[in-house]
């Protein structure tokens, strides 16, 4: 039973870690969703702006977009190409911009006087490694910095007993506190670059596959 005892620490902290992992998704898009002010903001979009390109300022429109999208990496060109997917049911507009908004990090928009299509997003990715690579990569990053970090909590009575003897060099602690707040930073940071490149995948994806459809 001793030996089982000092086994739950272990166990629990590779459950979290693991948990956090796969709920990424969940743990990342916490936050309040204002329906009531997104639709006046629509409203106010298409009554005044949408299809009436040529009475406004282009600062203007692009502002009117973002109000919609409550973003500032949506311009009006965007917005309007994506309304136009949507009227065509052919994808949901709020699931395409979450993507777009999450995996811009990853996405490259080239725009131009023409018309917004596929074409004018590409992915962004290092040294051209593929999505594949780079997502195991990042997940390789969590699981090491996330590991680093929990690494004290693991062995929390031996850690707190040595660091706080009197025979450990001060230095040693401030160390240890700045090395474990540097490892969760970048577990976090990983994790993160994790969803927006999935995000920033799938964005591609259904665009291309929608614009096709546009098109045929």
């Amino acid at each position: 039973m001793e030996n089982l005892k000092d086994w739950i620490p272990l166990l629990t902290g590779i459950a979290t870690v693991i948990g956090i992992f796969y709920k990424r998704e969940e743990v990342l898009s916490l936050r309040h969703k204002d329906f009531s002010t997104r639709l006046e903001a629509t409203i106010r979009f298409f009554n005044e702006f949408y299809g009436k390109e040529g009475s406004n300022k282009k600062l203007i429109l692009d502002r009117a977009a973002q109000d919609v999208v409550k973003s500032e990496l949506i311009d009006f060109k965007i917005l309007c190409y994506i309304i136009k997917l949507d009227e065509n049911f052919i994808i949901k507009l709020d699931e395409l911009i979450h993507h777009y908004k999450v995996g811009k990090e990853f996405i490259i928009y080239s725009p131009s006087n023409g018309e917004v299509n596929a074409e004018s997003f590409k992915l962004k990715l290092k040294n051209n490694r593929s999505v594949k690579t780079q997502n195991l990569i990042f997940n390789l990053q969590y699981f090491l910095f996330a590991s680093i970090f929990s690494i004290p909590f693991l062995l929390l009575t031996w850690f707190s007993n040595f660091l706080l003897s009197e025979n450990t060099p001060f230095i040693f602690i401030i160390f240890t506190v700045i090395f474990g707040i540097a490892s969760f930073m970048a577990a976090a940071i990983a994790l993160m670059q994790a969803s927006s490149l999935s995000h920033a995948e799938k964005f591609m994806v259904k665009i291309t596959e929608a614009d096709q459809m546009l098109s045929s």
